[in-house]
Parts: C-alpha cells; structure tokens; sequence
C-alpha cells in the first residue's frame, strides 16, 4: 500500500484521468438544459428564418414593376391583399401587383422587395412609388441569420441562457448532454457536530461537508452528502460502501494523514486499491487516491 509516498500534483491528475470514468448520455428536454454539458455535436435542422421575410412595414412588390419610376414620373401598383406575421400567403403576385405586408410577415411568392410606407401614398387600392426598389430591398432571406446544416454548439459546451435560446431558435426541443457526475461527500472525525446541533466541549462545526458538497453541484456535479464518519473502523467503512454503491465518485474529507485513527487508506487498500498517497501540494499534502 502507497502510504506518504509523495507524488507531484501531476503525476496525481494522470492518475484520475486515467479511471475509467466514461460519462453516461442522457437526453433532456430543452427547458431543463440550463447548465448541463453537450454529449454531442448540434446543427442546425432548419433555416432561421424559415422563409423570406420582411423586415419593415410597407409593400412588397415585385422590383422589376419599379424600376421606371420617378419623383416626375411615379408608379403605381395594385394593392391586392395585406399579410401580417404569422400569415401564410397562398398566392403569387402578378406583374402590376403589391401587397401591405407587416414587420416579419412571409413574402408573397413573386415578391422579391418590400418599400416602407413612409416612402410611398396610398390611395384606394393603389400604391404609389416614387422610387424604384431593387431586388432584396426590405427583405430578409431565409437562412440569413442561421442556415440549415450549420454547425451550431460542439460536445462538451455547457449550455448558457444563449445556448438554450440558439437551440430554441433553430426547434431543438430536446438536447444530449453528458449525465451529472454522482458523488458522494463524507466527513470524518469525533469533534464535527453539523450545522443546527448545539456545540460541546472539544467540538466543531462541519465546515468541510458542506463546502465539497456544494462545490460539486457548482462544477455540474450532483453531490450527496452522506454525513459524518466517527473515527472507529466500523462507521467509516459502512459510509463508504454506501457512496461507492450509490455514486460514481465517493470524496471524503478528513482521515488521511498518518496517524493512528486515520483509516481510510487501510480502508480504501481492503476495498480496492490505493494508487496515491500523499500529493506536493499545501495544504492537501495527505491526499488519498483509491
């Protein structure tokens, strides 16, 4: 058993990269994505936007109708309908055709502009131009702001507020991500009382438990803290087994130095294997890992 052998902090990183730790996939549903890591590579399924659309309030026209005119010599076009956001528009224009389209609304088919209605007149059913508009003017092509099959976010993103918003854009409802890591936090020692328990002669509050715990969920993990191994053989082991049973990584703080109660090591040898014992760090000289 390796016992204060101590080792660089290097060589003790090696040594837990080298576990077989392979991370689980699990899918989740978009809403519950918020700060998990991606398991995989996402592109994007579809056009943002989805379809051609304008991005002012006016009148989509055919430009080729526009070209002649002039403040001299305007032209007028027919207004045949009025599409709103959300509006499917079902037909095509026709030369000598407009339509009132509104701020995000799809364009017509034949519709390759939209001139804002501050820069024309209306009057009836007719719209007049007084400048011609070129092909795209007012016009946001579909796949502008994300084209379909464009890589978006790559495995092992954690997924932020503008993560979760791209993928919504885009209809991702459900995500792969890497399932959280489960430890398992013990404390050890005669003289830890929790947090809430009235303090006795010699004792001290666990500072310890809660700090790894909550460390663990702040990197992504989910920790369970299992509470607090008194220094007999018998309490320690039992707590052990237990996280080793219910979690991927078991922590302990406490018990592995090398004094006559600290028996973790002796533990952790009767159970697996010890593969460090004493890391050149301070504080965590006394580090065990098993």
């Amino acid at each position: 058993m390796a016992f204060l052998r101590v080792v660089p902090l290097e060589k003790a990183l090696e040594v837990i990269k080298s576990f077989p730790l392979e991370p689980r996939v699990e899918i989740v549903p978009l809403e519950k994505a918020l700060g998990r890591v991606l398991a995989g590579d996402v592109v994007s399924p579809i056009d943002v936007p989805p379809f051609d659309r304008a991005t002012v309030d006016g009148y989509a026209v055919r430009a080729q109708d526009t070209f002649m005119a002039s403040e001299s010599e305007p032209v007028k076009l027919k207004v045949v309908g009025e599409v709103n956001a959300g509006d499917f528009p079902d037909f095509e224009l026709k030369p000598g055709e407009s339509v009132y389209i509104s701020t995000g609304a799809p364009l017509p088919k034949g519709a390759d502009a939209v001139i804002q209605f501050e820069d024309v007149e209306r009057e009836g059913d007719e719209v007049i131009i007084y400048k011609p508009a070129y092909p795209g003017l007012g016009v946001m092509k579909a796949g502008t702001d994300i084209p379909k099959g464009k890589p978006l976010l790559k495995r092992g993103t954690r997924l932020g507020f503008k993560e979760t918003a791209l993928l919504s854009a885009v209809g991702i409802a459900e995500v792969p991500v890497f399932r959280k890591p489960k430890v398992a936090v013990i404390s050890t020692g005669n003289e830890l009382v929790p947090p809430g328990e009235e303090l006795r002669p010699s004792q001290i509050y666990d500072i310890n438990g809660r700090a790894i715990a909550d460390a663990v969920k702040e990197l992504g993990g989910d920790s369970i803290f299992l509470g607090i191994a008194r220094d007999n053989r018998e309490s320690l082991k039992n707590l052990i087994e237990k996280g080793i049973e219910c979690c991927d990584i078991v922590i302990l703080s406490g018990g592995a130095s090398g004094g006559i109660r600290d028996l973790t090591s002796s533990i952790i040898e009767e159970l697996g294997e010890v593969k460090i014992h004493g890391i050149a760090i301070q504080p965590g000289k006394p580090t065990i890992i098993g």
